[in-house]
């Protein structure tokens, strides 16, 4: 923020700012250059009591991101703020109330009251992503958050209707009054003015620039000379000339033109030794006025800041005074000075002297700690300024980084450049940079994800480097793997090599000594094991391995971490880890919010919506599919698609057969438009049994006939299994056992060689049918009962024989019971456990539950009624320890136990009609529900 050490108070002024900002979200002072509006502001600002946000706009400043970024680093708000990152670009206003909403929050929290201030406002067009910005400012506004922008221009049409919206106050009449004036021109003086020189300043009309040439003026030696000059001025351009002449009039003649042209920085450093102009007496002469606070400022690092009126001015001294040739190279000499320090400023001038080499030297410098800032439109911007020098190293560099600067905005329009790079580069010899191009067009398909046309013929490109300029090498050699094995998994799944690349990525991971890189391609490696090699076994290895690796490192960059997660959230959810899953998707999407890394902000929602359907958690499904309608709009089509499986898939489980097929249909057309087999696959998945379930048996067939073929050409087990179960399904509803065994036999043969967990989006019920037809008809039994336990399926309600139960008890005779396939006794406690074996001798005797009323008597018949009730609730408690959570319920005053959890042979001997000698039901227990079930028992032989 700009000091205002000795300035005069402008107390009216101050007042109705102080009134404006109560009232009022937005403040727009206005007013010519050299009114006041910059220290008027700064005084009010170091007499309020809340914190403030500075921020001095530039040109550049029209993409936004290094304004979230200084917002950011300001540290007010008493809180983490979200951290801006590219793909924020598609929705900015959505990202802006976020931002500041929390800005808001953590002031009122800190019962703080926050002004940002926006100065020079008018070197951005009206139209620009900053306009916008502080348009949707206004919306979150609070007591606790105020804007105040600073502008030599009204504000845009967009603004300006804030006045009759009640949102938006306009200062600008900023004249100074009399007194103020003649205070002003005294300070300057250092002495009390004549009667006619207070008549002089009537001249200035109360514009604060005029008002301080004037006062100059009186002090130099030429003051009667000066005094006409400053008197004269009457326009903003006239006393941008008196400053600058008088400026230059204070330093020997043979440094005017170096002083002059140090005015081509936006700032001039203190202390730089190769600034040749930057002599002793230029440095004491901008310091002098720097303390005097004449139109030169002393900003961060101790440099110099010229006011606008007299940068401007020597600004256009320069272009009238140098030719174009000299004042090229005055700014390549000034480049080279400062580019150690502030590398941004020397870039804008290596691209004002369009020196093409020097600017793209400044690229490969510093372009990817720009790009990580998020300033691409800003490269955008300056590499459009710059000529093609007719070399191909250039040519080459050119559309490489213009790629870069687009590839999250436009990816379509990133990917030509790419290859233009990538092909130019070739011819250039410079491999380097060709596979890092090749990265870049994969990286294209990768950011746009919906569609994949043309994405597999990239790998015959790659190999065709290979032989142009031999294998990469490095790093690149890793990052060109990772890519071919992305491209073939998504863009021609069938293609022989995949497995080749699946193999140098495998490598790679082994021995890579960035843990950022090898974690990021190890989730694509463990995707690719899940869904293209159906190798579940071998991805749940990769799994444990980098796991733990993940929740143990304090230091992994965030966006290894969130490919991490969102790819190892399927291993979760398919192993019946739920909470697991959860877990990973909260965290990432809190570590997205954190780190401004949005990009698998879709995948860990997918992950999430998969978890929640399996699990029939309907309110986090509905939550994550919301979120899901909300993320990267960069996606569109891809976002939309997915969408549509989703809620086909969400309504098939509520039961909504007519929905769930309208989705599935509407989504199919857009998978087979993004050309990828993966999603086509996953998409037919959720037809057939929709169809199926809307009594389309023939539409059904056509969507397994579909998965059929697509599993061969890949030769996925992956896509076989998926289309087996739909199989499964379809023979059923057809009645159809012979079928049913067929296809439940291939598709538990294929699970059983792959270790595959997924239920493909079968509901309970169906699992149930499909499931118990196994045991029932001896089909790989082993290998279902697997998958129940896997999954945790609960019974049917009629169970079949070897249905694998958490717990099952032995009361045909005597009592025996088996936890998780361990014979078991109660555990030792406080109580006997023998109360425990009563108690559950009961429950099995009273198969539909007993009250909790008849318990007590039964079990504790000489307590009285609040002891036998208290005695009751802890042995239920220890039941529970003992069987499990699950096993017991207890709901409207009656106590049962689960028969989804628990499996009796008593049970279903007497469903089955099997004989039962009655004196060995329960032998041991005597209680009278035991007594009364055995009387039963004999009166039926």
């Amino acid at each position: 923020m700009p000091t205002v050490v000795d300035h005069v108070r402008r107390a009216a002024l101050q007042d109705a700012l102080e009134a404006s900002r109560r009232r009022y979200p937005i403040t727009w002072v206005v007013g010519l250059p050299g009114a006041g509006k910059t220290s008027l502001v700064a005084r009010w600002v170091s007499e309020a009591a809340g914190p403030c946000v500075w921020y001095r706009l530039e040109a550049e400043d029209a993409d936004v991101a290094a304004l979230f970024h200084a917002l950011g680093a300001a540290g007010i708000g008493g809180g983490r703020l979200p951290v801006w990152s590219p793909e924020y670009h598609a929705e900015l206003s959505d990202f802006t109330r976020r931002f500041f909403s929390q800005l808001a929050a953590g002031a009122a929290a800190a019962g703080q009251s926050i002004t940002v201030v926006l100065d020079d406002c008018h070197r951005i067009p009206d139209a620009s992503p900053t306009m916008t910005l502080i348009e949707t400012v206004r919306e979150v506004c609070t007591d606790s958050l105020r804007v105040v922008a600073v502008s030599r221009r009204a504000p845009p049409p967009s603004l300006a209707r804030g006045q009759v919206g009640g949102w938006l106050a306009i200062m600008d009449d900023l004249r100074l009054s009399e007194s103020e004036a003649r205070d002003i021109a005294t300070l300057v003086r250092g002495d009390k003015l004549s009667a006619a020189e207070a008549r002089t300043l009537e001249k200035a009309d109360g514009w604060l620039a005029h008002v301080l040439a004037l006062a100059r003026s009186g002090k130099s030696s030429t003051a009667a000379t000066f005094q006409a000059r400053a008197a004269a001025a009457k326009t903003a351009t006239e006393v941008g000339d008196f400053l600058a002449a008088e400026l230059l009039g204070s330093v020997p003649a043979e440094q005017r033109a170096g002083l002059r042209r140090l005015a081509e920085l936006p700032e001039i450093p203190h202390q730089l030794a190769e600034l040749r102009a930057l002599t002793p007496e230029v440095r004491r002469l901008l310091g002098t006025l720097s303390t005097q606070r004449y139109f030169v400022d002393e900003v961060g690092l101790g440099n110099f800041r010229l006011h606008d009126l007299l940068r401007d001015a020597l600004l256009a001294r320069n272009a009238a005074e140098d030719d174009q040739v000299t004042l090229d190279g005055v700014r390549l000499e000034l480049a080279a000075c400062i580019a150690p320090q502030m590398p941004e400023a020397a870039m804008q001038l290596r691209v004002r002297a369009r020196d093409t080499r020097g600017a793209l030297d400044l690229l490969e410098a510093h372009g990817d700690a720009w790009i990580a800032r998020g300033l691409h439109q800003t490269i955008h911007e300056w590499i459009r300024g710059l000529p093609d020098d007719g070399t191909l190293g250039a040519r080459s560099a050119l559309a490489f980084w213009r790629g870069q600067a687009l590839l999250p905005l436009e990816p379509e329009a990133a990917r030509p450049l790419f290859a233009a790079a990538r092909l130019t580069s070739i011819e250039a010899r410079d491999p380097e940079r060709a596979y890092a191009a090749w990265c870049g067009e994969v990286g294209s398909y990768v950011v746009q994800w919906g569609a994949v046309h043309g994405l597999a013929a990239l790998v015959d490109d790659l190999e065709a480097l290979h032989g142009e300029l031999g294998p990469p090498q490095g790093a690149l050699a890793f990052r060109t793997s990772e890519g071919a094995l992305t491209a073939l998994m998504y863009g021609r799944a069938e293609d022989p090599r995949i497995g080749r690349y699946a193999e140098a990525v495998a490598q790679a991971v082994a021995h890579s000594a960035d843990p950022g890189t090898r974690i990021g391609a190890a989730g694509q490696l463990l995707i690719y094991k899940l869904w293209w090699a159906g190798d579940f076994p071998a991805g749940r290895a990769i799994y444990e391995t980098f796991d733990q690796e993940v929740s143990s490192s304090e230091h992994l960059p965030p966006l290894p971490r969130l490919v991490w997660w969102s790819c190892a959230a399927i291993v979760d959810w398919q192993c019946g880890r739920a909470e697991d899953c959860y877990d990973k998707v909260e965290r990432g999407l809190a570590l997205a919010e954190s780190s401004g890394i949005h990009v698998r902000d879709f995948f860990l929602l997918t992950q999430g919506i998969f978890c929640a359907l399996s699990e029939e958690d309907w309110i986090r499904a509905e939550r994550y599919l919301g979120q899901l309608a909300h993320t990267e709009r960069t996606h569109r089509r891809l976002d939309a698609m997915v969408y549509h499986f989703f809620r086909s898939w969400y309504s098939l489980c509520r039961g909504d057969a007519r929905t769930a097929r309208a989705h599935a249909e509407t989504a199919l057309p857009m998978a087979e438009a993004m050309g990828s087999m993966f999603h086509k696959v996953i998409v037919l998945s959720a037809l057939a049994p929709a169809c199926v379930h809307s009594g389309d048996l023939e539409g059904a067939e056509r969507a397994y006939r579909a998965q059929i073929e697509l599993a061969k050409a890949a030769n996925n087990p992956t896509f076989s299994f998926i289309a087996f179960c739909a199989g499964a399904e379809i023979a059923m509803a057809r009645g159809d056992e012979a079928a049913t065994r067929k296809q439940v036999e291939r598709m538990l043969l294929v699970k059983h060689l792959g270790g595959f967990h997924s239920g493909c989006g079968w509901r309970t019920p169906m699992m149930q049918k499909v499931l118990a037809f196994a045991l029932e008809k001896d089909v790989w039994p082993e290998v279902a009962r697997q998958w129940i336990r896997e999954k945790a399926v609960p019974p049917p309600a009629d169970v079949p024989v070897g249905w694998p139960m958490p717990v099952t008890i032995e009361a045909a005779d005597g009592l025996k019971v088996v936890v998780e396939g361990h014979a078991e006794a109660p555990r030792e406690g406080g109580k006997s456990p023998q109360k425990l074996r009563e108690l559950l001798a009961v429950l099995v005797a009273e198969r539909d539950g007993a009250a909790q009323t008849e318990v007590q008597d039964w079990l504790w018949p000489d307590s009285d009624g609040d002891r036998a009730a208290t005695s009751l609730k802890v042995a239920i408690h220890r039941l529970r320890q003992w069987l499990g959570a699950d096993a017991v319920r207890v709901h409207g005053g009656r106590v049962s136990l689960n028969p989804e959890r628990v499996a009796c042979d008593l049970w279903r001997k007497r469903a089955d009609a099997a004989p039962l000698v009655a004196e060995r039901v329960l032998a041991g227990i005597d209680l009278p529900p035991v007594l009364a079930l055995r009387r039963r028992l004999r009166a039926s032989r």
